[in-house]
């Protein structure tokens, strides 16, 4: 019987928490988004001072064999982590479908 390999998913992450001394400043928890076990993109929060947060951003690596250009949010903030953790989703999908790694999957009506 030959090997079952899977396709590789798309993932979403909460990002690790501080330790140690770290942890006394650290900030809201964002997401890391993963495809195969290789991160393409993150949603952090916006810092306008010290510990003060007013929205979220996220970004992607230039990744070109993935097909994943980079990409920053930092200016067009949105005003949750979920909303921009979806946004991010949507950009590394239509990447990863026009370089044809993942299909378009369509809902039925």
């Amino acid at each position: 019987m030959g090997v079952v390999v899977k396709a590789p998913r798309l993932t979403v992450r909460n990002q690790p928490i501080e330790t140690g001394l770290a942890r006394v400043s650290q900030g809201p928890r964002g997401y890391d988004i993963y495809f195969g076990g290789k991160r393409v993109g993150s949603v952090s929060a916006n810092s306008s001072g010290w510990h003060i947060y007013d929205g979220w951003y996220w970004c992607t690596p230039s990744e070109p064999d993935l097909g994943i250009e980079y990409m920053n949010t930092h200016i067009t903030r949105a005003p949750t982590k979920e909303q921009a953790r979806d946004e991010c989703l949507v950009y590394v999908r239509a990447c990863l479908v026009l370089k044809g790694l993942i299909k378009l999957k369509r809902k039925k009506l």
